[in-house]
Formats: structure tokens, sequence, C-alpha cells
């Protein structure tokens, strides 16, 4: 029961959904019990898809309506009277809504409070009242089903800081994603190389890390909390670094299995994208024997666990033993090209030479079989075709 529609009149209202996990585009079906004590007046009954931004000032929680995918009548007015007159009783009504927008972002939940949510609402207007919130909402999870792109801030996968000194030389320091790519799924493990050229007088001692997630809310207010638990490098074979020393090894870290995917600052995928923005990033910090401090940060890419990919990954193609073969190979993978490559030709860029040539034989033979076979079973020829072949000779 929502409340006293009039002094004797209780209405409760009820939605069921056929999903509530969806990418918008995607249909949504389900229907709205209503159930009152008394006969109902109202001017319309109708149901939304709404999406609305909240962010947390000094506490309190406030809200802001940036999406609206579809309404649908639920009960349209009679014309004697211009209203909405439901009897005493349970009535069901079924609806199907279309959300149109499939560029807008994702649900999401910043980890300090606000973010992106979506509800299907059901709405009653009122006779002589002012609009008014639903009396009925369901929660609905929306998905992205979208790699986000490289943060556009950040073009190489692998970034070299230069920590200077007034008198001593720098302490060069090099970090990166070990795998070269940017996405990775919630509770991935993320392997992180870094290299240390010590070229100062300097010992680098420790090192701590912590994995971070960034947003920026409706507000405008951008925040940054840590995800996983900080984690101190302290031991052989990276630290200490000595002067006049480099050193390099590979961290592996795992990644949370409940983060929510990374919505870029700016992209042109989303075309009515909210102000909100979410990403992620691995932070070093190194310390020397100075007690001097130095911070790195590396930016990766969080895409949404509930979809899987709708197309196959590219084959791995294996090109070392082949002259030329790399830059095809990286032009198939990359999607530089229209088409990808002929079998026989991506066979030939990862294949032994001994094993092509006995598959091209192999070919050939079932190819001449074949051949043989369909001259086998063409019907003879006729006396008018065998007299113009003498003819011709």
């Amino acid at each position: 029961m929502f409340g006293l529609w009039s002094k004797n009149v209780e209405v409760e209202v009820q939605i069921a959904l056929d999903k509530t996990e969806l990418v918008l585009a995607e249909t949504i079906s389900g229907r709205v019990t209503i159930t009152n004590s008394g006969t109902l007046d109202a001017d319309l009954i109708r149901v939304q898809f709404n999406g609305y931004e909240s962010y947390v000032r000094k506490g309190v929680e406030k809200m802001h309506q940036f999406y609206k995918g579809g309404e649908v009548i639920l009960a349209k007015p009679e014309k004697k009277s211009g209203q909405v007159r439901l009897r005493a009783g349970t009535r069901e009504i079924p609806f199907t809504l279309q959300p149109n927008n499939v560029d807008t972002a994702p649900s999401l939940n910043c980890a300090t409070g606000g973010g992106v949510s979506f509800s299907v609402d059901v709405f009653f207007d009122l006779p002589k009242s002012s609009p008014s919130g639903p009396v009925k909402s369901k929660n609905v999870k929306v998905h992205l089903h979208r790699v986000p792109p490289p943060p556009p801030d950040y073009p190489s996968l692998s970034f070299t800081t230069r920590w200077g000194f007034l008198t001593h030389s720098p302490i060069m320091i090099t970090t990166g994603l070990h795998e070269q790519k940017w996405e990775y799924r919630p509770g991935d493990m993320l392997p992180v190389r870094i290299h240390v050229e010590n070229q100062s007088r300097m010992e680098v001692s420790r090192m701590s890390v912590e994995m971070l997630q960034h947003w920026r809310l409706f507000d405008g207010s951008e925040c940054s909390v840590v995800i996983s638990p900080q984690v101190h490098v302290v031991d052989p074979p990276l630290f200490p670094v000595p002067p006049s020393d480099q050193r390099e090894s590979i961290l592996t870290f795992p990644i949370p299995a409940n983060l929510e995917p990374t919505l870029p600052k700016h992209s042109e995928q989303f075309k009515t994208m909210t102000k909100t923005h979410m990403n992620y990033s691995i932070e070093f910090e190194f310390l020397t024997s100075k007690k001097d401090t130095k911070k790195v940060s590396v930016p990766f890419n969080v895409v949404d666990a509930w979809f899987q990919p709708t197309n196959p990954e590219p084959r791995v193609i294996h090109t070392e033993a082949v002259p030329g073969a790399a830059t095809a190979a990286a032009a198939y993978v990359s999607g530089a090209q229209a088409k990808p490559p002929a079998l026989s030709d991506m066979e030939v860029l990862s294949t032994p030479p001994q094993e092509v040539e006995r598959r091209e034989q192999e070919r050939k033979a079932a190819a001449k079989a074949a051949a043989l076979e369909e001259d086998a079973d063409a019907p003879p020829p006729t006396a008018t075709g065998q007299a113009k072949g003498a003819a011709s000779a």
C-alpha cells in the first residue's frame, strides 16, 4: 500500500518484469498489478523507463533525471468523464517498453555514494494535482555491452617517468601493462612490468602499490578510493635498488570481482552521455633512502563481466619465422583490413613450410580426383555433337 488515495480508498501497485538486467535498446516487458479498495479516479496511469544520476553532498543524496527511454499509457481516460476510473478490485495490465538510446551510460555505483541507476516507474496523474513522483518503481541494471576505448590521455601501454633531483642524477622508472592489452574483466589477474634505472647517488628502498577507482559525479566532484589492500614491496629481486644500478620485475595484482565497467571521460560512443565517468589505475609510490617519494600511475580498463563477446576473438598468428608476415598479421588482428585474409594465407603465416607444401599437394590431388569424377558422371555426347566435333576438327 502506498497510502490513502482518498479517505476510503487504499491502492497497492506491484510491478513484474521479464528481465532486470538488459542492454539499452533491448525490449523489456512486464505487467502492473493494481489493487484498490474503492473506486479510483485519475487523469492518467502510465509506466516509464527512466535513468537517474545521483550524488551525495553534505551527507544528503541528490538525484537528477537524465534519461527517459519510453512511456506506455496503462489506462486512458474515458471520453465522457475525461478521467480513468477503476472500480474496486484487482487487475493486471501488461506493457512493453523499448528504450531507444544505446549510447547512454550504464548502471554505476560509486564507492562513496552516487552513480547512475535505471528503473521502471509507474505514475498516477491525479486530478487537480501537480505532477508527483512514481507510486511504484522496479530497479533495472543496464549494461554497457561495449569494450571501452583506451584512456585518451595515455596513447601507450608503457610509461617512463623521470624522477629528477637538484643534487643528483635522475631515477628513471618505466611501468606498463605486461600483457600489452587495456581491457580486463573483474576477477582477472593484472600483471604489471616495473623497471627502475637508478642513476642517482641514493638507494631506492621500497615501493607501495594501490589499486584505485576514480570517478566524477554529476555535481562535478572528482574522487578516488582504494579498492584493494595496499601492497608494500621491499624484497629482492626488485628492491632495494643501489645507486648506479637497475632492476626489473613483473608483479601480478588480483582485480576485485565486483567492479563496475570503465566509463571514459570522453567518447564518441556516448552521444548523450551523462556527466559521470569512472576509470581505474594502479598507483605506485617509490621511496628513496633520503625519504624522497614519487608516485606513478598506470591506467587500465574494466569491461562489463555480465556479457560474453558476441564476435569470436581473432586467431593468434605466429609470424616469427616468415619475413614480412608480421605486418599482415598485425593489420588483421587490429582490424585494419576490411576482411580477414584467406584461410590459405593465414595457414602460410602460422604453419611450417613442409606442412604447407603437404597440404597443398593434398588439395591439388583432391581437386584432380573431383574433376575426374565429374567427367565420369557427365552424359555421353550425342550424334549431333560428335558430327560437330568432327567437322570442327
